[in-house]
């Protein structure tokens, strides 16, 4: 004997959406405590900045392979989710700009590192010593790299302040806490359920 159950789907659709997110498929840090170093296999990523003269700097490079959107896409902003080791003096500012040559996460180091365009800046401000911090990222670059993939060679962390000593640790892609972004609004909606759906299911 058949029996039909009618399930009354209440779930919003916002909440039923499948809101694209994002891990690098290639990071590295750079530093200049060892200029010929290569960290691509590294669990931690970091920015640093000892405070000798000259003073000795560690940055990190991040790339997420983003598909293409059609070229009328708009892109307010992004979240990038990252899951912090430590945090060494109580906080530092950073800077996150866009990369604007290609690098290979497996070979790159601090002599042969990618040149970034400072006036494409994504992100500064202070990281404080948390578990998890969430980093509102600027719309631009992120819409000029899902309209023209091109143009996506990724985003360097730096130290933005070089008046005080920084040093902040975070997780890599090879960890398994591996950096998240999200993009709002999302270019690659999936459609969703809505109020009111009626399925039925059999047995």
């Amino acid at each position: 004997m058949k029996r039909t159950l009618a399930l009354l789907l209440l779930s919003l659709s916002a909440v039923l959406a499948n809101i694209s997110q994002w891990v690098p498929d290639a990071d590295s840090l750079v530093t200049g405590e060892d200029p010929e170093g290569e960290w691509g296999d590294s669990e931690l990523l970091a920015v640093r900045l000892f405070d000798y003269y000259p003073p000795i700097e560690t940055r990190s490079f991040m790339h997420f392979d983003l598909p293409e959107a059609p070229p009328d896409t708009y892109i307010d902003y992004g979240i990038l989710e990252l899951d912090l080791d430590r945090v060494d003096y109580p906080g530092g500012e950073i800077g996150i700009y866009k990369v604007t040559e290609s690098w290979d996460e497996s070979t790159v180091n601090w002599n042969n590192q990618p040149t970034y365009d400072p006036a494409k800046m994504m992100f500064h401000g202070w990281i404080h010593d948390v578990d998890i911090v969430d980093i509102r990222l600027e719309g631009e670059v992120l819409q000029e790299w899902v309209c023209d993939p091109s143009e996506n060679y990724g985003m360097i962390f730096a130290t933005y302040n070089y008046s005080s000593p920084l040093s902040i640790f975070f997780y890599s892609r090879e960890s398994d806490s591996s950096p998240i972004l999200w993009l709002h609004p999302d270019p690659y909606p999936v459609e969703s359920l809505s109020w009111g759906v009626i399925k039925a299911i059999e047995w």
